[in-house]
């Protein structure tokens, strides 16, 4: 059938790996071309943290509904 899938069962260790690799990949890529450095990155990823840790300590204080 067209519409069946091949699909392959994976461990969560084994998908947190390949996006691991993935994003370095990409983080060396930019830096290589020059489109980003790797600080701009490293700042980036602590403000997703702090965003992250908000809304978890929003959500956990029973906020979820905003």
């Amino acid at each position: 059938m067209a519409s069946e899938r091949n699909s392959q069962t994976v461990s969560f260790e084994e998908l947190a790996y390949s996006n691991m690799l993935t994003l370095n990949a990409l983080v060396e890529l930019l830096t290589e071309k020059g489109l980003l450095s790797k600080q701009e990155v490293l700042e980036r990823v602590k403000q997703l943290q702090a965003q992250t840790q908000l809304k978890k300590r929003h959500n956990s204080c029973g906020n979820k509904g905003s």
